[in-house]
């Protein structure tokens, strides 16, 4: 499953819309063309995340110039150019490929995992555990999904119980054991809708200063996960 970073969205939207394109599809989608905000970011989300596939399976015109091993065995930190002078960070964890960010720079190094945009605070947030900080976001279709379930208007204000129903959900994990793999944590709030189970999907990523907790999805499914599957 291809997906991408809240605040690449973010910033992939904003520059859009200001007349920078990261690619000549996403120069065609333009908000005035859509009926509703939320169809018009449902279809860039879209059109975002299957050039990243494109990427991925050499589909596009694109390079990748460097790959990062990451902790797992199926962990990877690919970079790619393409042909629109732009350089990007794919985070693979199976079985999702995350865009975690895109620059005009051509060092792997100078790319940060999370772009700085307007109202970051909001989009990303800080969390302690066992005196090591974290700085923690989420992706487009995490937020969408979460908001969905639990008929929340999917707005800036419903960022807030979002990431609070995240962090009641991992208090009593140890984000150390996490790192480099897509992990499970139950909704403690709202553990149950319509008889299936609420997770959060999640993943921890090695970062300077602080590392970085991705939480990648949210779904539903029909039953309890034991601990033993989710180490």
């Amino acid at each position: 499953m291809v997906t991408n970073t809240y605040p690449v969205f973010v910033k992939a939207t904003s520059e859009n819309e200001e007349g920078i394109h990261l690619t000549k599809t996403l120069s065609e989608i333009r908000r005035g063309d859509y009926t509703s905000t939320k169809i018009y970011f449902n279809e860039f989300n879209s059109v975002l995340n299957r050039f990243v596939w494109d990427c991925f399976n050499n589909a596009c015109e694109s390079e990748e110039y460097y790959k990062y091993e990451g902790q797992m065995p199926n962990e990877h930190i690919r970079f790619y150019k393409i042909d629109s002078g732009y350089y990007l960070m794919v985070l693979q964890a199976d079985p999702y490929t995350i865009l975690l960010n895109y620059d005009e720079v051509d060092d792997a190094e100078v790319i940060n995992k999370i772009p700085m945009i307007q109202n970051y605070d909001i989009h990303v947030r800080n969390y302690s555990q066992n005196n090591k900080k974290f700085k923690v976001t989420n992706t487009y279709n995490a937020f969408l999904n979460y908001t969905s379930t639990h008929g929340i208007h999917q707005n800036l204000g419903a960022n807030g119980p979002f990431f609070s129903c995240f962090f009641d959900s991992i208090r009593d994990i140890d984000l150390s054991k996490s790192y480099g793999k897509i992990r499970l944590a139950l909704n403690v709030n709202e553990p149950e809708t319509k008889g299936k189970c609420n997770y959060f999907y999640y993943i921890v990523e090695e970062d300077t200063p602080n590392d970085i907790v991705i939480i990648v999805d949210y779904c539903q499914i029909m039953y309890k996960v034991s601990n033993e599957l989710n180490d």
